[in-house]
């Protein structure tokens, strides 16, 4: 009774994106039942992760499974005649394990196809045989972008002549933390309606190389126009179901996506504890999240690198000229940093050659930086692109340095028309202050803001201090440490990242704090307050977050909205 309700969709679908478990199973059920309603499917092409333990040289990074799917009720075959098709290309190998035992989702998935695209009688040749036929594909995430394309470039060319349907299944964001994945849904999504093949590298999921390879084959037939059905999230994982039509995108217009943290120290006794437990990657072992992802789900991965990078660096102690192992720079890539702000109080405690092999350290390892060490300069800034979007990081510092205002507002200015979004990273303020300061803080980021900044990103004071909305632009003063060792101080160890989402799109503002103002800009944050203990951030939850949440609140001079929002975890404005 459910199928025969669904009316049909109104435009043939090419391709989607199915959910890897059984949380959006009703909406599913109601996919499929349109689906059949639509159109005629011969054969089924599913894309998903390579889940199997099978490893050594002779394994490819696409295989393609020989397996017929044989449930006793639901039963659909291998289409060889694809299969075979593509077999002849030597980078494609054959699956030699039961495919359906290492991939869950795969059995509940084709079980509503074949409820939903029964046999028919007049074409079966064996009793519960299927008319339409499947062909499971497993992709590896290290498959190369030639084989990606030319497993695309084949389905595209079988499906002049077949009634195919590729879908990639995939679980989106595991980090255990709500709030964590619906800010990594933020850029799938994004990417997903924008129809951003390079955005799939910056998203959190499973199988972005089943992701990418549908990706490629719906460029191909001109199918980019995403719908997204329905998302799930919760504490644990999430979900999107997606159907793509003939067309260009659903959108055109990339938001902007970013990750930011404070203060990172890793020489003294952060150094000392990494050598101990004989890993770089102990710092981020209890922050790093589902298999390091927390790094991931945004286009850009932000922190401020307290010190120069030289040599082996310099650990334990307690001085205040700092040093660290040059091994730190691919270590931040690998872990998923993309932006680093190298301008503070230590950029230069090593002198002139200190910043020319912090330079040279993350040049090597391909990690983008900005700040000059005095100057509102050419140095200063770092661009990038999202989409169709160009951005720019803009990086000072006003403390061994006297910043030169009107140099920096200019430099703002100059850059405003050049790129859609404009961040200013600065290292300011008065240490183990929760307050700004009028003169060394608010009053130049109002500056900053008049002359077309979109977003401040405040570091230097060790804790954490409070924002304001000023002119529809978000300034957050001082988001506190990240990783240091001011072991000695509950303040010093009590930190905020946050999730920045903007959108440069025009929108009515209409808060209660700034009613009757327009702003092109529309702005979310996402709090992620954290505690660390010996150098190893955490997520607060549960009621020490609550409890920070409050202590929070209580820095500024917030309206009940505002509070509200932040208890949520989530400030959007307008």
């Amino acid at each position: 009774n459910k199928f025969k309700k669904q009316k049909k969709y109104e435009q043939e679908v090419y391709g989607a994106i199915l959910p890897a478990d059984m949380e959006l199973a009703g909406e599913m059920v109601k996919f499929f039942a349109k689906l059949a309603k639509t159109q005629e499917v011969e054969t089924f092409v599913i894309l998903a992760e390579d889940h199997s333990s099978v490893d050594g040289d002779e394994k490819k990074n696409i295989v393609i499974s020989g397996y017929d799917f044989l449930s006793g009720s639901s039963n659909l075959r291998v289409d060889n005649e694809i299969r075979e098709e593509l077999l002849k290309d030597n980078r494609f190998g054959e699956e030699n394990y039961e495919v359906f035992s290492i991939i869950p989702e795969l059995p509940k998935i084709l079980s509503l196809i074949y409820k939903s695209f029964p046999k028919h009688e007049e074409q079966a040749t064996l009793a519960k045989e299927s008319y339409s036929e499947i062909l499971i594909i497993t992709v590896s995430d290290d498959a190369e972008k030639t084989e990606i394309e030319a497993l695309a470039s084949a389905l595209a060319e079988i499906g002049k002549d077949k009634k195919i349907l590729v879908m990639a299944t995939t679980l989106f964001a595991q980090q255990n933390d709500s709030n964590v994945n619906k800010f990594h849904d933020e850029l799938a999504e994004d990417v997903i309606l924008n129809f951003d093949g390079k955005g799939l590298e910056q998203i959190d999921a499973d199988s972005r190389g089943a992701l990418g390879a549908l990706f490629e084959y719906l460029d191909l037939v001109g199918a980019k126009k995403a719908e997204i059905i329905s998302h799930f999230w919760d504490n644990a994982q999430t979900d999107f179901l997606v159907k793509f039509g003939k067309g260009e995108a659903a959108e055109m217009d990339r938001n902007l996506t970013i990750l930011a943290f404070g203060d990172m120290m890793l020489g003294r006794n952060v150094r000392t504890l990494i050598d101990k437990n004989g890993s770089l990657g102990y710092i981020f072992e209890k922050i790093k999240g589902y298999e390091g992802r927390f790094f991931e789900g945004a286009d850009v991965v932000f922190g401020n690198l307290e010190g120069p990078i030289k040599g082996v660096g310099r650990k334990g102690g307690t001085a205040m000229v700092f040093a660290f192992n040059e091994d730190v720079a691919p270590f931040l890539k690998n872990s998923g940093f993309n932006m680093l702000s190298i301008t503070n109080n230590h950029a230069l405690d090593q002198g002139a050659e200190g910043r020319n092999t912090t330079i040279a350290a993350l040049d090597s390892a391909g990690l983008p930086w900005c700040g000059h060490p005095s100057d509102a300069e050419k140095e200063s800034v770092s661009y990038g692109e999202v989409g169709d979007k160009k951005f720019a990081f803009v990086c000072f510092q006003d403390i061994t340095h006297n910043l030169d205002q009107a140099r920096a507002v200019e430099l703002i200015k100059d850059l405003r028309d050049e790129v859609d979004y404009l961040i200013v990273s600065i290292h300011w303020g008065i240490e183990y202050k929760h307050q700004p300061a009028k003169d060394l803080q608010i009053q130049p980021a109002h500056e900053f803001i008049d002359a077309g900044a979109d977003f401040i990103i405040g570091h230097h004071p060790h804790v954490v201090q409070t924002f304001e909305i000023y002119n529809g632009k978000m300034i957050f003063y001082s988001l506190g440490n990240f990783v240091f060792d001011q072991y000695w101080s509950q303040d010093t160890q009590e930190e905020l990242a946050i999730g920045i989402v903007l959108d440069d799109g025009d929108d009515e503002v209409d808060s209660v704090e700034n009613v009757g103002e327009m702003s092109e800009l529309a702005t979310k944050v996402y709090l992620f307050p954290m505690r660390s203990d010996s150098s190893q951030s955490r997520l607060m939850i549960g009621e020490e977050r609550t409890k920070w949440l409050e202590k929070f609140i209580g820095y500024g001079q917030y309206s009940e909205a505002v509070k509200t929002q932040i208890r949520d975890g989530l400030v959007e404005f307008p």
